[in-house]
């Protein structure tokens, strides 16, 4: 993907990490938003990579200030005409034993976490307007692994709170619901206006019933499907991965044969599945222009080409 003309917001962009990543942004020819707490850093920052100023601006404010995240994206929306990178990488960290700290520390990383939030929050809408953007959030060693000689219980709380709110940030699903077939050209079409690029359909034998309805509906929108059986995949569904029913029919065999030899419903164990099957379609893999990895076919127990 071209940087070019692509607007990047960088937290903590004053110096170090967020420093160097506003050079690298700037030479790939985007626009760039820097933002820290220290308005001398940040403008002798701004002035060394572009001197013109028109390139390269800058919003002094702690992050954690709802003020401050408004001038932010106020910024690249009134100056560069969008956004589409948020670098989150405001940082706060003091070596401190976890019985020293103090409440007003502990705000600061609670501060920090709040910042990461509200300005991940406000740049999302103005990414949808421009039909994509991507969300970087900096995380810490500290996050995974304590290190005896830098004692950071709190830092390693707000830090493992970013990483956790990354993880589910790129996972968290537009939900869109349906009960009735006739509603599903509008519920597609409204899942594409709010910047849905794929689809995870539930479990559900009522989606299995209109399973071909779904599926051309999905091509037609290009959205890559994953769905929860082989079924969908063979019909032109793009990925199925689920509980094998054949072997918890199997399964389920053995329990009835356990209480016909007297064994006591209420005595036996409730089981989940231990087998799953993964399907992948490469037909409709081609026509979404996407190329599956040899190592995920290599898993594939089922590949329909």
């Amino acid at each position: 993907m071209s940087l070019k003309n692509k607007v990047v917001i960088i937290t903590g962009g004053g110096t170090g990490i967020g420093a160097d990543a506003a050079r690298g942004f700037n030479e790939a020819g985007a626009k760039v938003v820097l933002n820290g707490r220290r308005e001398d850093v940040l403008a002798k920052t701004a002035l060394r990579l572009d001197p013109s100023g028109e390139n390269v601006l800058y919003v002094a404010g702690d992050i954690g200030n709802p003020e401050t995240v408004q001038r932010v994206v106020r910024t690249a929306v009134e100056r560069f005409g969008g956004i589409d990178v948020l670098f989150n990488n405001a940082g706060v960290f003091k070596p401190t034993s976890f019985l020293s700290v103090t409440h007003r520390e502990l705000d600061d990383y609670f501060n920090l976490m709040r910042g990461y939030f509200a300005l991940s929050q406000s740049v999302v809408p103005e990414m949808r307007k421009r039909g994509s953007g991507a969300i970087i959030s900096i995380g810490s060693i500290w996050a995974l692994q304590g290190i005896g000689a830098t004692p950071s219980t709190a830092p390693s709380m707000a830090k493992g709170g970013i990483h956790s709110f990354t993880r589910a940030l790129a996972i968290e699903l537009l939900i869109v619901e349906a009960g009735d077939p006739a509603q599903f050209d509008a519920v597609f079409a409204r899942a594409a206006d709010q910047g849905a690029n794929g689809l995870a359909a539930m479990a559900s034998p009522f989606l299995n019933f209109h399973r071909k309805q779904l599926i051309e509906l999905a091509a037609q929108h290009r959205f890559p499907s994953i769905w929860e059986t082989a079924a969908f995949v063979r019909d032109g569904g793009f990925l199925s991965y689920g509980p094998s029913f054949p072997d918890m029919y199997r399964r389920s065999a053995g329990y009835i044969a356990k209480i016909l030899r007297g064994a006591k419903p209420s005595d036996l164990p409730i089981e989940q599945p231990i087998k799953f099957e993964f399907a992948v379609n490469l037909k409709t893999a081609k026509a979404l222009g996407l190329e599956v990895p040899p190592s995920l076919l290599a898993r594939a127990d089922e590949v329909i080409e």
